[in-house]
């Protein structure tokens, strides 16, 4: 138990939720361009990624809760933190996440009218969604080094996956003016939890330092409980462990005349993984405990990993969960993209892009103009703006450039650029950057 809690930490704290490909679309000058729109033939005849430096996504992000000014350092050296201030700008659910897409290779060709490639990417996601109510009960103990009345804390969540991702596609030129696309993709689950729930009660305490309460756990786990041996074995570490499953991908780009084109994608349709190996599903319902406060003054110290062990070892010293194993599946989000284009010069681009994302739950649209063009041979760029997307303020500005010196291409893309500077309470940057070899280039 105490190893899972560990490896619950790590992942929300170090994982690089889904990958935003909509800057990617606007980028049809770098071969990875088809992990948007399949049917996207890149200009160069003979692509391949450098290994090692091949192209890296990454994204970090926040729900609108105020962190910005929130701890300060005094003159006399102290932290000093409005915990007011946080307090009030939470919703009854705050979300924390990061995720990240590692390409270990790339490697496209094309072959008379067919466009031919492959790929393997690790994706790697994490999340944390915590209730206001926590934040409360911390806000008591670090006013007050005591607790005040009871306190509900439920539906706390992590989620966390490690997939690594095969696939292969095909595009081909069906027309002058008709372009098709698929992939394929086999996925190997790598790392897995997903809290179903979970939650906490705090009953009115006896004393400032002795509380006690109960607590609920609900979790599915894979490969977590010795997480390294993935690494360890050489086989585990290409194919992960026998946690399997698919997705497909495809679209079509065509060019209404000489001016204008439209073109639209289903990427992820069918993305499930059956996790069946090295499961431990954890199951405890309205288990009693007794545990410590801690003075939260010292969570800022040195030493405060003495803190947390106390808090940890006073809470679970009880808490003997369940153990299961059933597997069980998961489901990426389908997502959906379309666009129309209009060329304003031959070199020039203005395009107008539309992406809905659906899960189980919900749909989550966005909507963005872009501009996209080249310059001689050496620069192609993107500049776009996100005009509906509800992670995004009106800092929402993305800017995209891959340069060609000879066969060597460098591309960097990033979304928000603006947020790591400004640092308002939308907080969602993200940044794609790689090193491509791209051969009999066609610039027309």
């Amino acid at each position: 138990m105490k190893r899972l809690i560990i490896a619950m930490l790590l992942a929300t704290a170090n994982s690089l939720v889904a990958q935003n490909i909509m800057s990617l679309y606007n980028m049809r000058h770098i071969p990875q361009v088809v992990y948007a729109n399949p049917s996207f033939i890149p200009l160069g005849r003979v692509n391949v990624s450098i290994p090692g430096f091949g192209s890296t996504y990454a994204q970090v992000g926040k729900s609108d809760f105020v962190t910005k000014n929130v701890a300060k350092v005094d003159e006399f050296g102290t932290l000093r933190i409005d915990v007011d201030k946080f307090l009030n700008s939470l919703e009854d659910e705050n979300l924390i996440y990061a995720s990240s897409t590692i390409e270990a290779i790339h490697i496209g060709f094309s072959v008379n009218k067919n466009y031919f490639f492959l790929a393997s990417n690790d994706r790697i996601s994490g999340e944390f969604v915590f209730p206001k109510e926590m934040a409360t009960l911390i806000t008591e103990v670090y006013n007050t080094k005591g607790i005040n009345g009871s306190h509900q804390i439920q539906n706390t969540k992590i989620q966390y996956t490690h997939v690594r991702e095969f696939s292969f596609g095909c595009a081909r030129s069906v027309t002058k003016n008709l372009n098709i696309g698929a992939r394929f993709k086999l996925l190997s689950g790598i790392g897995n939890i997903r809290t179903n729930s979970s939650g906490i009660i705090i009953e009115n305490p006896g004393s400032d330092s002795d509380l006690s309460g109960s607590i609920d756990i609900n979790m599915q786990t894979s490969g977590m409980t010795d997480y390294s041996d993935v690494y360890r074995d050489p086989l585990k570490a290409v194919t992960g462990y026998s946690n399997y499953g698919y997705a497909i991908d495809f679209g079509f780009d065509y060019k209404l005349n000489s001016k204008m084109k439209v073109a639209a994608s289903v990427i992820d349709l069918m993305g499930t993984i059956t996790w069946k190996d090295n499961i431990k599903n954890y199951v405890a319902e309205d288990i009693p405990v007794d545990f410590n406060t801690v003075n939260w003054i010292d969570i800022f110290e040195r030493d405060s990993t003495n803190a947390f062990i106390g808090i940890y070892d006073s809470i679970v010293a009880n808490v003997d969960p369940s153990e299961e194993n059933l597997s069980y599946e998961t489901y990426t989000p389908t997502k959906v993209l379309a666009s129309y284009s209009y060329y304003l010069t031959p070199k020039i681009e203005v395009t107008i892009l539309g992406q809905g994302v659906f899960t189980r739950n919900e749909f989550e649209p966005r909507l963005r103009i872009g501009i996209q063009g080249r310059v001689k041979r050496f620069l192609n760029y993107m500049i776009s703006y996100a005009i509906i997307d509800d992670q995004e303020e009106f800092n929402n500005l993305g800017v995209g450039f891959a340069l060609n010196l000879g066969p060597v291409q460098i591309h960097a893309l990033t979304d928000n650029i603006f947020d790591p500077l400004l640092y308002n309470n939308s907080f969602n940057p993200s940044l794609r950057v790689g090193l491509n070899l791209t051969m009999n280039r066609d610039y027309r």
